[in-house]
């Protein structure tokens, strides 16, 4: 198995503000060719300032796909169904939907070398970015033995002629309701991009960038007790 890593990662957009580390490893995926991470572990900090959650990353939770080819839109519903490799687990608190709902999908893939593929044909025809139209399911500690979920995801480089956005990405927030079905339940929804290819003009970018640090064998992190701090430091070169 191939030696994993750790990469500095940040989050910004619309009164969000997120930075931390991610743990990974290396995966092949059969159907893309290129690099992906499965995430794995995330330690940091996250504030949203309109929701008011805040407080350190916790988990990544777990996605319950199969790790040896690219995830694919599933939709057991439909006629036929269509049977994916989707980042989604079946019965648990997160469920899958499209649009603007309440419920949150994630593969916890990152491409460091920003070519997220396409995974959604026929029906959507959008990908590149570090993260897919997936994203990554992430938890954040609230207080009081609460919790919160982050579902960060690239729309893709959205390049209609009508409306030339470019890369663009979105997120959602929730906080844990065990009385709801699920129990993660979108308060904020910024960047749903379903529309896009019916309608791009009326699509305006959603402000939220993601990025995550390429080399991450040249940095580590440091924590102390009850605060979580980063250093960043550059290897010597010989």
């Amino acid at each position: 198995m191939a030696e994993g890593g750790i990469a500095p990662f940040s989050i910004s957009g619309q009164g969000i503000t997120a930075s931390g580390l991610l743990t990974y490893q290396p995966v092949s995926l059969t159907g893309f060719a290129g690099v992906a991470w499965r995430v794995t572990g995330v330690t940091g900090t996250f504030s949203d300032t309109v929701s008011g959650i805040n407080g350190p990353f916790t988990s990544v939770l777990a996605s319950g796909m199969d790790y040896t080819k690219a995830p694919s839109r599933q939709d057991l519903g439909a006629n036929p169904p269509i049977v994916g490799n989707l980042g989604t687990v079946t019965g648990s608190t997160v469920q899958l939907s499209y649009g603007p709902s309440t419920k949150s999908s994630f593969d916890n893939l990152v491409y460091p070398n920003g070519d997220s593929p396409t995974l959604c044909l026929p029906y959507y025809s959008y990908g590149g970015g570090r993260i897919d139209i997936f994203g990554l399911g992430l938890l954040v500690d609230t207080g009081g033995g609460t919790t919160a979920l982050v579902n960060v995801w690239s729309n893709g480089n959205l390049n209609n002629p009508a409306n030339p956005l470019g890369l663009d990405y979105g997120i959602s927030v929730g906080p844990f309701d065990a009385s709801a079905n699920p129990q993660y339940t979108r308060t904020r929804y910024i960047g749903d991009s379903n529309g896009y290819e019916v309608s791009p003009s009326s699509y305006a970018g959603s402000g939220v960038t993601f990025t995550v640090v390429p080399e991450p064998s040249e940095y580590a992190a440091v924590t102390t007790a009850g605060l979580l701090g980063f250093m960043v430091w550059r290897r010597r070169r010989a």
